[in-house]
């Protein structure tokens, strides 16, 4: 599954796309998805950025779409990934870092768990496919 999730694209609020998911991070030992990396730009001089978001805020739809709930500039402010090798990750600092960020956008499962008092006022996938049809009938 992952070969054919390489180079999809990414999803975000409004159906705006954000990237492409260039690669998975493994847990080790268990061997459960930890982090989609995220890249984006790249292209009339702009460099290539990539992100790694905890792979708990993807979501997909009924046709396979993926989708993150955050709008590109947030994803653009999120900690950057400074080499997609990830060998820089046995840093500990790196994730706290990753996960104290999307904390907000909801459950990061693989991290610290958000904060219960602290409400997400991020949609998620199913949410913004509701709206959208909900939308789209209206007119």
């Amino acid at each position: 599954m992952a070969s054919r999730l390489g180079g999809a694209p990414v999803y975000g609020l409004e159906r705006r796309r954000l990237g492409n998911l260039v690669d998975i991070a493994i847990n080790e030992p268990s061997l459960t998805p930890a982090y989609l990396i995220v890249t984006f730009g790249g292209w009339w001089g702009i460099p290539r950025e990539y992100r790694a978001v905890p792979w708990a805020l993807l979501e997909s739809d009924e046709v396979g779409e993926l989708y993150l709930p955050m709008s590109r500039d947030e994803l653009k402010i999120g900690p950057p990934l400074e080499r997609p090798d990830l060998k820089h990750w046995t840093d500990e600092g790196v994730r706290e870092e990753i996960h104290r960020y999307y904390a907000s956008f909801g459950s990061t499962k693989t991290g610290p768990p958000p904060d219960p008092l602290v409400e997400s006022a991020h949609p998620t996938a199913k949410e913004i496919a509701t709206h959208e049809t909900t939308e789209t009938k209206l007119q």
